[in-house]
């Protein structure tokens, strides 16, 4: 079955009970580069690391979501990335480690389309929601990196492995 963005979200409204979506789909797929409207009282898992890149979220409101599995956190990547915390919108933020006042900052979390950030709206995800990338050039890191509303962007910068949250 060919899926788009779109059909992803009808499928959710039609499933209320719906708690582990999973799209899968590669580069030249119908999800490349697609939007995701969700909004959802069950889904607890979004599993999108196998799936298109630039596939990312128009909305996401989902209060009992636990887990995003997103693909690599970078320019190649999906699903949610830190929204630039110097709000310059150049999406290499990452390549020096923020300065003081930005490191104690929570991250804020908006969709995948880098070097446009300053623009993109704010993904507000719910507390216990821990956000996963495959892995990634942040850092050097080619480890799982993961990232909830109360990590810092320091302790995203300074991951060497898994974030313990």
């Amino acid at each position: 079955m060919i899926v788009q963005a779109d059909d992803a979200s009808y499928l959710v409204e039609e499933l209320p009970l719906l708690t582990h979506l999973s799209l899968t789909g590669g580069i030249a797929g119908t999800l490349h580069g697609g939007r995701l409207d969700l909004q959802s009282e069950s889904l607890e898992v979004i599993d999108i690391s196998n799936s298109a890149k630039g596939l990312t979220f128009e909305r996401l409101e989902c209060p009992s979501l636990r887990e995003l599995r997103c693909s690599e956190l970078g320019g190649y990547g999906n699903g949610l990335v830190p929204r630039d915390p110097t709000c310059t919108g150049s999406g290499d933020w990452w390549w020096e480690r923020p300065g003081p006042g930005v490191c104690d900052q929570p991250c804020k979390f908006t969709r995948s389309r880098w070097g446009q950030q300053s623009d993109s709206p704010l993904i507000d995800l719910p507390e216990q929601c821990v956000v996963y990338w495959s892995g990634s050039n942040f850092g050097g890191n080619q480890e799982e990196i993961r990232a909830t509303s109360t990590t810092t962007y320091g302790e995203l910068y300074d991951c060497t492995g898994p974030l313990q949250v």
